[in-house]
């Protein structure tokens, strides 16, 4: 899934990644696939994301508004930095994947890891703490689920 725009007050327009492949399985329109409009079916999406908006809070939305507007919960206050990329099975380290272009190795088969970086602020100073400056602290951490890699080797 690429893209969902909103075409009228009841209809929608889903745009899906040409890619044949995806996952080391056939991509859905692969194969000049025809869809008949009696024949088609509608899965639903789970989307989950993450992200962090002007006043430096870190919010996780699992749902949309009816307007495609994430509505969502924040997690966390004082969040100077949100940054996520993919790592690769080549050790890239990219915003996201793209099967369409002419790289082989940015393709969402080789994806092995997700890192994650997060800067944190305390919302006031302490002068017994940090010499009176602004506390701050960075987190990275490295999710390689085990599954995913699992997946890969199996086909």
């Amino acid at each position: 899934l690429e893209d969902v725009s909103i075409t009228s007050d009841t209809s929608v327009e889903v745009t899906f990644t040409d890619a044949d492949v995806v996952l080391r399985q056939p991509g859905g329109f692969s194969g000049g696939l025809l869809l008949d409009r009696f024949g088609t079916y509608v899965q639903e999406l789970s989307p989950i994301m993450y992200y962090l908006d002007d006043e430096e809070q870190l919010w996780r939305s699992f749902r949309l508004n009816l307007d495609g507007s994430p509505a969502g919960d924040i997690l966390a206050y004082g969040v100077e930095e949100f940054d996520v990329k993919l790592i690769f099975a080549d050790d890239d380290e990219l915003e996201g994947a793209n099967p369409t272009d002419a790289d082989d190795s940015n393709d969402y088969d080789d994806i092995v890891a997700v890192r994650v970086r997060v800067t944190l602020k305390a919302n006031r100073t302490d002068a017994r703490v940090n010499q009176g400056q602004l506390l701050r602290r960075r987190y990275d951490w490295t999710i390689s689920p085990r599954n995913l890699r699992y997946e890969k080797q199996r086909f």
